[in-house]
């Protein structure tokens, strides 16, 4: 016996020093480790196979970017910058082999299976256009399917097929007409004309004029504006004979944006951008059109739908009728239904106090049509088509619903019981992790079937998909530690498993693991912070903490995810590996007076830290993006607690953003000042001191904080926000730096992979430099 346990204690320690020579192997994560990462394409949806044997998707790396963005907001090939380096890759769920459709390519995203599950249609810039392109199963081959450039704006909107599987639906680029009027000259105009020299000025001229409605809908008729972006939509829609190529453009010159094909493949119903509500707000208004497949004039069913990109619609199962959600700040987020015959739309849901749109999330019929299921923030909801009736089916379940379980861009919720039983995917709001509950849509029992931490996404509709026949589920997970992967599932998810393997090549790194970190502000409130400790961790020791912000999100979200924000470009991973603890806070803000609140959101967070024995107080960092850009320039101006800040992209002067007009000499941040993110509640000559007193260049003096300011020579944002701060800063003595980076937009996420090394790089120096030892 004795000999036994010194064998078992010696074991014992073999197996702890075994543990810890592995850990301590490890290897740093590095900036190319971090831009070699695979992810899936933002907002492309993954589609499984009809038979639910073979998963088509997405991917994409930061490896390189290629050419600058041009005026279009495009690459020279056509493809946007969010979509660009992506490759189709189709995975054969019971084998596990998964194969690269595209390889070398350059940009291959939007894969759809027919109807037969025999061809898989993708768009790709292959041939240095984007054009719509034809895998087929059974002999592995592919071919360009139609010559002409197709024109997708955003990732979400894919090729769709015809039920008969014989015809694609798409966005062509416009076909312009070439055919030029001539006017017979005047000659003494021409030679005055000709001795003044050439005419170079360029007039800004902008006359406000009421749109009014054939047939008013509401008591207010909101007064249209159609700002020089909205061309950034224009598109013909075409239909794409999949067995000759050939091309027939349904209509031309329209800003489409959700595209969705009728059951029985006769019309299409189509969500065009009409234009925003007045230079006052960002809310963008769509036209509901049918447009026929067989040539005739479009018909225009409902005018002015509020919501955010136009894809919240679907057709009922019979194909008589379209339902479609509100959604956005002048919105009431109600649930509308119009007949396919008729031009009057009606509202379901104006008695309910729940706000039932949804950006993403359209609502979804029932397979009998009786029904139409939506997601409101963290509820179902079942609402009666015939009588308007709503109910929430989740009221009582402590869990967040963010989506619900269906076909791919499908019109019906999948039920495997007739549709008793609805599958939709949850969050845990106190320990965040992800899962899926069964909800009985008679009684409202909810049965938990898969519970972890782990993260599924936000956007539901674009990361999971159903087998229709034999409930096959599959989703995309990842965690702290671990990027995105694809799992699959049987319906009561009693073994899910992966079924591809992105990254092997990082699988050697170190990385720091997380905690959920709860505290109360000065004024009572409770809030949640991810807390990413460093790679080896030792517990007792102190760590430099940097605090990752952005003003109005609830960053606590983002435990579970693979680099916490972002698993390339804002992977926070790298500060982890070389030392850094990172928070990210909750980070609520009301209207009105956002610099003041935000000491007291961010700063109760360090203090836990520090309280824990994580943070060195003498040690703290600061770093933002965009609107996180803004936080950080605001709280250097409130507090000297930060030894070191790097703002990126930030606004610094509401008034001087406001006001700049873009190349067009139009005011798009007006919006975004008064109704967006600048949350002022009005304009400048309302609120003359809210916007002074929210503007960090004016508070400079009190600035101590070492900051760094780095931005686009490109961005959105105009350029002369930094230079604002900077030059602020420089006039007081204050140490900064400005590093602008030429031929480049608002995210690093999208440079060209030489600029986003030297970024990080800049990044890590400039930390280490204020907020590591010495020697």
């Amino acid at each position: 016996m004795r000999i036994l346990a010194i064998y078992t204690a010696i074991l014992g320690l073999a197996l702890v020093f075994h543990a810890t020579y592995a850990q301590t192997m490890n290897r740093p994560f590095s900036i190319e480790d971090a831009l070699s990462v695979k992810g899936f394409t933002a907002r492309v949806p993954i589609h499984l196979s009809p038979d639910g044997r073979s998963l088509a998707y997405s991917v994409q790396s930061h490896f390189r970017h290629l050419g600058e963005v041009g005026d279009d907001r495009r690459l020279p090939t056509g493809v946007l910058p969010e979509l660009a380096n992506s490759e189709v890759w189709v995975t054969d769920l019971q084998s596990g082999n998964s194969l690269n459709l595209t390889p070398g390519w350059g940009s291959s995203w939007a894969p759809r299976w027919s109807p037969d599950g025999r061809y898989l249609v993708f768009y790709s810039d292959r041939n240095g256009i984007v054009q719509l392109w034809l895998w087929e199963h059974g002999t592995k081959e592919s071919r360009l399917l139609c010559k002409d450039p197709v024109w997708p704006f955003f990732g979400f909107e894919v090729p769709k097929w015809t039920p008969d599987g014989n015809r694609m639906i798409c966005k062509l680029k416009q076909e312009k007409e070439t055919r030029e009027q001539t006017k017979p000259s005047e000659p003494n105009k021409q030679k005055a004309l000709s001795t003044e020299g050439e005419v170079t000025v360029q007039v800004w001229e902008f006359k406000p004029k009421k749109v009014v409605e054939e047939k008013p809908k509401e008591s207010s008729i909101p007064t249209v504006w159609l700002p020089k972006w909205a061309d950034y939509y224009l598109a013909d829609i075409a239909a794409v004979d999949v067995g000759t190529g050939e091309v027939r453009r349904l209509v031309r010159g329209f800003r489409p944006s959700g595209i969705e094909v009728s059951p029985d493949g006769s019309v299409i119903a189509v969500m065009n951008l009409a234009g925003v509500e007045t230079q006052a707000t960002q809310q963008k208004l769509f036209d509901l059109y049918l447009i026929s497949l067989e040539g005739r004039p479009p018909r225009r069913l409902v005018q002015h739908i509020r919501q955010k990109y136009g894809i919240s619609l679907n057709w009922s199962p019979d194909g008589q009728q379209i339902a479609f959600t509100t959604w956005g700040q002048r919105a009431s987020g109600n649930v509308y239904v119009v007949p396919k015959k008729g031009n009057t739309s009606r509202n379901l849901t104006k008695d309910v106090e729940a706000h039932l749109g949804h950006p993403y999330e359209p609502p979804l019929w029932s397979g009998n049509g009786k029904y139409l299921y939506c997601v409101e923030g963290t509820n179902l909801w079942q609402v009666s088509v015939k009588e308007g009736r709503a109910r929430n089916l989740t009221g009582g379940l402590n869990r967040n619903v963010v989506g619900i379980v269906c076909r791919s861009e499908g019109h019906t919720v999948w039920s495997p019981d007739g549709g008793r039983s609805i599958y939709a995917r949850t969050v845990d709001p106190q320990s965040k992790g992800h899962g899926f509950y069964r909800i009985d849509s008679m009684n409202r029992e909810a049965m938990p079937l898969i519970e972890e931490n782990r993260y599924y996404g936000g956007r539901a509709r674009f990361r999971t998909d159903v087998a229709p026949d034999n409930g096959t589920i599959v989703y995309i997970a990842q965690d702290a530690q671990h990027p995105a992967d694809i799992w699959v599932s049987d319906l009561l998810f009693q073994k899910p498993h992966r079924v591809t393997s992105l990254n092997p090549q990082i699988e050697d790194c170190a990385f720091g693991t997380t905690r959920l970190i709860s505290y109360w502000t000065l004024e009572g409130t409770g809030l949640h912070g991810a807390l990413l400790l460093p790679a080896n961790y030792k517990p007792g020791q102190r760590y430099p903490l940097i605090v990752r912000a952005y003003g109005g999100l609830s960053l606590s979200n983002y435990i579970n995810r693979f680099g916490l924000e972002g698993s390339t470009v804002n992977n926070m991973q790298l500060l982890a590996s070389q030392g850094y603890s990172v928070l990210l806070p909750d980070m609520p803000l009301e209207k009105g007076n956002p610099l003041k609140q935000l000491p007291d959101i961010v700063l109760p967070g360090v203090d836990k830290l520090i309280e824990l024995g994580i943070a060195d107080p003498d040690r703290l960092g600061l770093i933002g993006h965009s609107y996180g850009g803004y936080c950080v320039n605001c709280l250097i101006t409130q507090t000297t607690r930060f030894r070191a800040a790097i703002s990126s992209a930030g606004v610094s002067d509401l008034i001087s953003n406001y006001l700049s007009p873009d190349k067009y000499g139009e005011n798009v941040r007006m919006g975004w000042t008064e109704s967006g993110q600048g949350r002022m509640g009005g304009s400048l000559w309302e609120f003359r001191d809210r916007y002074i007193e929210n503007s960090p260049v004016f508070y400079l003096d009190q600035v101590e904080t070492p900051l760094l300011l780095v931005q686009g020579g490109l961005d959105t944002v105009p350029v002369a926000q930094s230079e604002e701060m900077f030059s602020g800063l420089r006039r007081l003595g204050r140490e900064v730096v400005l590093a602008r980076y030429h031929g480049e937009g608002h995210g690093p996420g999208a440079w060209r992979y030489a600029n986003v090394v030297d970024f990080w790089r800049r990044v890590l120096k400039w930390f280490d430099e204020y907020l590591k030892p010495t020697g």
